[in-house]
């Protein structure tokens, strides 16, 4: 059955009721053993090690009993909200809830309200114990993520002193560590750190664990990986966004050829965090101030991702006659520059932490609140929804992936030139099949291709190592491509040219020596291809537990016929050496080789595997 509440004769009383019933309910302070934000003393999670409370009731500095009576102020508005429209995962949403946050987040209820609108909450109450479980798992481990981890600790928000003490940077370590042993496919990208950072400030570290879980798998899909395709897709979608609102505009950046270095990756870089720092050029180190920074997340959080583009388009819209006075892309750049140095918050209780290679040299009046600069972001691009952005988004993604698939191409090409004689249009093709016989797999699940963070993270790895294939695919590819690969022995052959190829025991073999072998055996020289088939029979192709006389009957000639049989044997070698083309001299080492053999079977078994492949 379904009903109004205008159909009830005692809705008001109801209404109470509910709003009653809400307001009980526990928020996230109040769940127990979930981590509290309530008070300052840390508590001891299942792994022993304790659980830090949000560093801003720690390190918490206010500069007047103005900025303290603002903020109690805030916090009055928002009890009030909650007696009205409940608290935690039952709140209503309502246009006044937009107004407390557009107007910010009281310090002490930050972490709390962004657990709940990102709805990390969710994910943290319906596995308890999995952050302390994911620490003690990843305690003690070394490989690049917990290398790189490392070497970024004491550059995450260097000028706040929550992270100049070791009570900060213990709970950084814990958290980025525990969240890269949880995905390893992402691990620890550049500049997680810094997001990081901001969490634990407003978030105790279960609680940052969760919300750095979200931003990452849910949030900014694709962001935090080493070729951040999402933030090449926003671009995408923000420089279509900027066509269609400002066009004019849109036709003098694009003139400059600075659209993809000035909006959105440079604009709120502070903000997404996001890992393509060389792309920003000469913006890259140009940030809001991290108290700035936090209402801009208040409203993501809530608004989800429309909100970073509304906001990118008002700052291009607010600087858009000196953008459009500009001659040249450094003109451009030092004007947005600039403008993000000196965004302030008013309203702020934190000190003022610039970025240091951001501090102008010469004091700047601050030019715009960054309250005011979302409220006109608001007001101005209302219109855009984030089923726009979803839309748009799935319009550039896969133009985004063909061209980073294109890139590769030519890098793995570049660098296996010089190992195999296919180049050109062959060696493209041979590419093309590789990837697609690893793809296929990967998609249908036919192998199981192996995750080694130690070796997959690592950047310094070569291009063609991207693609592995395991045997089964290998010998499929093998049968079809080599000529060799044909009659009783050929699964035989197959077998002993992988092992000869993997020569570091992973059972994968990479792109570059696929076609380096492939390469020897269609289009090799003579000797070339002679020696190849001679490594095949020994070892490692060749176990110690083989023996090559077991995979050809044992001959029941008597000595009289044995050496009849190898005479002949000898002279139809002699045209089988004239019609590929070897010069006496070989055919002598050859004959004189054969004759030291006569007698011996395993030998007179290799000889006819020669026969038979050359």
């Amino acid at each position: 059955m379904s009903f109004t509440f205008t159909q009830l004769q005692d809705r008001e009383v109801i209404l109470d009721k509910i709003s009653f019933f809400l307001y009980k309910q526990p928020s996230i302070k109040d769940a127990g053993d979930n981590g509290t934000t309530e008070s300052n003393q840390p508590k001891e999670a299942n792994g022993n090690f304790p659980i830090q409370p949000a560093l801003i009731s720690l390190f918490n500095r206010r500069d007047s009993d103005e900025l303290t009576n603002k903020e109690s102020i805030k916090q009055h508005l928002w009890g009030i909200h909650f007696s009205e429209y409940g608290k935690g995962v039952c709140m209503y949403r309502t246009h006044k809830t937009r107004e407390l946050i557009l107007k910010g987040i009281p310090d002490n209820l930050r972490g709390e309200i962004w657990m709940t609108f990102s709805g990390a909450v969710n994910e943290m109450i319906t596995n308890p114990g999995y952050y302390a479980n994911m620490v003690q798992q990843s305690a003690g481990k070394n490989n690049i993520a917990t290398d790189e981890i490392e070497r970024d600790l004491h550059r995450s928000l260097p000028e706040h002193p929550a992270f100049q003490t070791d009570l900060g940077i213990d709970a950084l370590r814990r958290v980025l560590t525990a969240y890269a042993w949880r995905n390893p496919t992402i691990g620890y990208c550049q500049a997680m750190n810094i997001v990081t950072s901001v969490l634990l400030l407003y978030a105790n570290e279960e609680e940052a664990f969760w919300l750095l879980t979200s931003l990452c798998e849910r949030l900014l899909p694709n962001y935090y990986n080493t070729k951040v395709v999402g933030a090449l897709v926003d671009q995408g979608v923000l420089e279509e966004l900027l066509k269609e609102n400002l066009p004019e505009l849109h036709q003098r950046l694009d003139h400059m050829g600075i659209l993809d270095t000035c909006p959105l990756n440079v604009v709120l870089r502070k903000i997404q965090c996001d890992t393509e720092c060389d792309k920003a050029g000469p913006l890259k180190n140009s940030v809001m101030p991290f108290n700035c920074a936090v209402n801009i997340l208040d409203c993501f959080f809530y608004d989800g991702a429309k909100v970073i583009f509304q906001i990118a388009l008002t700052i291009l819209e607010n600087k858009s006659e000196e953008l459009l006075s500009c001659h040249e892309d450094g003109e451009a750049m030092t004007v947005l520059t600039n403008y993000l140095e000196n965004v302030t918050s008013h309203d702020s209780t934190m000190p003022v932490v610039l970025h240091t290679s951001s501090m102008p040299s010469t004091p700047q009046k601050p030019s715009v609140d960054v309250a005011d600069l979302i409220d006109e972001s608001y007001r101005c691009y209302s219109h855009i929804t984030n089923q726009d952005i979803e839309k748009l988004r799935l319009k550039y993604r896969l133009k985004v992936v063909q061209n980073i698939e294109d890139s590769t191409m030519k890098n793995i090409l570049r660098s296996v030139a010089s190992e195999t004689v296919f180049e050109g249009k062959e060696l493209e093709d041979l590419y093309i099949l590789f990837r697609e016989e690893y793809l296929t797999s990967c998609y249908w699940r036919t192998s199981q291709q192996p995750v080694d963070t130690i070796d997959k993270f690592d950047p310094s790895r070569p291009y063609y190592e991207q693609y592995k294939v395991d045997f089964d695919q290998f010998k499929t590819m093998f049968f079809s491509l080599c000529p060799w690969a044909t009659g009783n022995h050929a699964e035989n052959l197959t077998l002993r040219a992988f092992r000869f190829l993997d020569e570091n025991k992973d059972y994968m073999i990479n792109f570059k020596e696929f076609v380096w072998i492939l390469g020897i055996v269609c289009k090799g020289e003579l000797a070339s291809r002679l020696k190849l088939l001679y490594q095949l029979h020994q070892p490692p192709a060749l176990l110690g537990s083989e023996s090559l006389e077991i995979e050809t009957p044992k001959s029941t000639l008597s000595d009289t016929q044995l050496n009849v049989h190898t005479h002949l044997h000898n002279h139809e070698c002699t045209y089988v050496y004239t019609q590929l083309g070897m010069n006496s001299l070989t055919y002598k080492f050859v004959n004189a080789h054969t004759h030291t053999h006569t007698h011996t079977h395993t030998y007179r078994n290799a000889h006819s595997h020669l026969y038979s492949y050359i």
